[in-house]
């Protein structure tokens, strides 16, 4: 744990603090009705960072701050763990900011990599336009590890989805372990490291079913690999269209050639080609979004050609 007697020493002489608390910056706000950011630390993980070295500055929203999240927003940090790690890290600053000690307009790099816009309006300070610290004796809570400023608005990161589309199918192996292997199989990785796209990934159990049916023994390796390449590709749609811009009758040309179609029911389900199901929505990317799907689907002209392979090779 760093000692920050010194720190402390200067800070109470100038006047910068005028409180210590002998806890981490974690554990104050555990013990400081914090419940609602507590929460989101914990499902991010992220508790024992916050309990480490430091220094830190938490610019910590309170519990009604994080009750103003609409119900979309909170959905979405629950189908996406990396974005709720980022939402979190963007309110953390690997260096201690006191309220006295800012001068002029500032930035400051949080621990997501996106920086804050930081100055003074008053007794107090302005978070990227959107976020007040509280008034003295309020703010400049200095810990062990770091100082808490309590803030009335959650910080939005300018861009979510860090990570590209390659890397957050392999964060997501939980649902994605199989379609991210064929994904290696089919070399197919650099191209879902570059470019913006949408990608409809089948979730484990529509690739369990797949292998069984299609791709049993009856076909050769170099046209499973092959195959591999075309499937993906008929699952891959140029640019990002969230669930939001999915319509009803769309049809969406894909990187195969053949074009998916979309159903959007009354209960606002999302349907591709009347049988696939869009069962997690808006999977954040930085260049893309993922939809999770129930099946795998095949563009005709594939099905056509492996059907007719796996039949000869039953024949013979």
């Amino acid at each position: 744990m760093v000692n920050l007697t010194n720190i402390l020493s200067v800070c109470l002489v100038f006047g910068l603090v005028t409180c210590y608390e002998d806890k981490t910056v974690y554990q104050y706000l555990v013990d400081n009705g914090y419940s609602s950011l507590v929460q989101l630390i914990g499902e991010a993980n992220l508790q024992t960072a916050l309990s480490g070295t430091g220094p830190f500055t938490v610019f910590a929203p309170t519990n009604a701050a994080i009750a103003q999240l609409s119900a979309d927003t909170m959905a979405n940090l629950a189908r996406n763990p990396t974005d709720k790690i980022a939402l979190i890290k963007y309110h953390v600053v690997a260096d201690l900011v006191l309220v006295p000690a800012v001068n002029g307009r500032v930035k400051y790099q949080t621990l997501e990599g996106q920086d804050l816009d930081v100055w003074h309006i008053g007794p107090s300070l302005i978070l990227n336009n959107v976020s007040r610290v509280d008034q003295t004796p309020n703010n400049d809570i200095l810990c062990k590890n770091g100082v808490v400023q309590p803030i009335d608005h959650v910080l939005m990161p300018p861009v979510f989805g860090g990570d590209n589309i390659a890397a957050v199918l392999i964060e997501r192996d939980d649902i994605f372990q199989e379609f991210t292997m064929s994904i290696l199989l089919s070399n197919m990785t650099q191209l879902l490291e570059t470019g913006e796209y949408t990608l409809f990934a089948p979730v484990d159990a529509a690739f369990a079913e797949f292998k069984k049916d299609i791709f049993s023994q009856g076909v050769d390796r170099d046209t499973r690999y092959s195959a591999y390449a075309e499937i993906l590709k008929y699952h891959l749609v140029p640019g990002k269209r969230t669930a939001a811009m999915l319509k009803n009758g769309q049809s969406l040309f894909t990187l195969h050639g053949l074009p998916l179609n979309v159903t959007v029911l009354t209960s606002g389900m999302v349907l591709l080609n009347d049988l696939t199901s869009v069962v997690i929505p808006d999977i954040t990317a930085s260049n893309g979004v993922i939809h999770a799907v129930s099946h795998l689907m095949f563009p005709g002209d594939l099905k056509d050609v492996l059907n007719s392979i796996y039949q000869q090779n039953l024949i013979g």
